[in-house]
């Protein structure tokens, strides 16, 4: 009976020591990935990933001198305007007094020494605090399209005026940054955009004023070799289990499903459409918010395959989508999504993500040099023939346009002059002259 007593000790202990490492084990579990977590397998369609900078780019810069309009769409110049202004601290953000009629915003983009920043959506202000230092834009709601520096009383006070504006709600928000090296700025925002090439305006009755580069344009075609995305990879990303989705085709389509989700390849146009139906939702959620869980999603997967930069949003129907550009211009095909990334946001997952498949080989197979006709010969043909209804344009610019050759097993690149309307494409001198050979979508 004398070792009852040390049994019964050992074995309280052994129950305490026990209990110390299952909680100690509970305490520091964690899951491969949580429910709704992207990707769902550990792989990507490239390694590279994008920044926010690097997404929500400008698509066009423009200069107002003492003389004319200056502007560029280069990529590079692009940056390095972004990447000194990302140095200034910014600084008292405030919503303007009073709406902005749109003479009002073509009276600010005249007005001389000062840059305005064209974007093809309304960005989110807060997406802008992880770009620039703007710290009070972490807990905006607010939006813009346009965002104008000017530099007109810098040598007085050592400081450029922001206008963040958004030209659909002819609303906007002010702010300042202090300069501390004026030579630095001149250099760049004066010197350099001197050797952009000047621009004309299109001026419209109650209505935004177009721009475009006013002379001949010489302009770079292109082909590549053929490459695609690997169904695996597709599979591996979009699928819990790979392994378990099922094949049946049709046609040029071929579909991959189980019991939860749908992925579908057309094989011809190498486009993909991917549903998860479970999570389908309409609940509200904010532009930011939106913008920020699709661009973490495709980031994750290596998704950005080239120059993709934000679009369109919108919030309603959870909806953004990223345009692929090509040496700083828009790219457009036959179809979306040939050269878009369109993404509906769920109930903490993807609802729906439709992309190209195909992937451009980064060696140019080929290429030759096209000239296009000058920006004010297009003003004035628009002018002339009255075939396009200027009202309902939302812009004209210089873009690619990219179709297959079967024959020769490449993808054409070739550039153009388009009309931009209603989130829409279209070649613009095939509209001037009563045709629709492309039916861009």
């Amino acid at each position: 009976m004398k070792y009852v007593e040390q049994v019964k000790s050992f074995i309280l202990l052994f129950l305490v020591l026990l209990s110390l490492l299952f909680t100690f084990l509970i305490w520091n579990y964690k899951p491969d990935l949580l429910p709704g977590d992207s990707p769902k397998n550990a792989v990507t369609i490239t390694d590279e990933k994008k920044t926010l900078g690097e997404v929500i780019r400008p698509y066009r810069l423009l200069f107002s001198t003492e003389e004319e309009f200056r502007g560029t769409s280069s990529t590079e110049e692009i940056d390095t305007f972004i990447t000194f202004l990302s140095k200034l601290e910014i600084k008292n953000l405030s919503l303007m007094d009073a709406t902005i009629s749109a003479n009002e915003i073509n009276v600010m983009v005249r007005t001389k020494n000062q840059m305005t920043m064209f974007f093809p959506t309304n960005v989110p202000i807060q997406a802008f605090y992880d770009i620039l230092s703007l710290d009070e834009a972490k807990e905006s709601e607010a939006s813009f399209n346009r965002l104008i520096i000017d530099w007109s009383t810098l040598r007085e006070d050592q400081h450029v005026r922001l206008s963040f504006l958004n030209t659909d709600e002819q609303s906007g928000y002010k702010a300042e940054a202090a300069v501390p090296d004026i030579a630095a700025f001149e250099q760049l925002f004066v010197k350099r955009s001197e050797t952009f090439p000047v621009y004309a305006e299109l001026e419209r009755a109650k209505n935004l004023s177009l721009y475009l580069i006013e002379g001949p344009v010489e302009a770079t075609q292109y082909e590549y070799s053929k490459d695609e995305i690997p169904v695996d990879t597709l599979k591996s990303i979009l699928f819990e289990d790979p392994t378990i989705p099922q094949k049946t085709s049709e046609g040029t389509q071929d579909k991959y499903s189980d019991s939860m989700s749908q992925l579908v390849l057309d094989t011809n146009m190498k486009v993909m459409n991917y549903v998860y139906p479970a999570a389908e939702s309409s609940a509200p959620i904010n532009r930011y918010e939106l913008f920020k869980d699709t661009f973490d999603f495709i980031n994750e997967h290596g998704g950005f395959t080239g120059d993709y930069r934000l679009a369109s949003m919108n919030t309603d129907r959870h909806l953004v989508e990223y345009q692929l550009y090509w040496q700083g211009y828009p790219v457009f095909g036959s179809k979306e999504p040939l050269t878009r990334l369109i993404t509906t946001w769920g109930e903490g997952d993807i609802y729906r993500y439709r992309r190209p498949y195909y992937l451009l080989d980064p060696d140019v197979f080929e290429k030759s040099i096209k000239e296009l006709d000058a920006g004010k010969d297009i003003i004035q043909h628009i002018k002339d023939t009255n075939e396009v209804n200027l009202s309902k344009v939302d812009d004209i610019v210089i873009g690619y346009y990219l179709t297959e050759n079967v024959e020769k097993k490449v993808y054409e690149m070739e550039p153009g002059w388009f009309i931009l309307r209603d989130n829409s494409w279209t070649p613009l001198i095939m509209e001037l002259w009563g045709g629709d050979e492309y039916g861009l979508e």
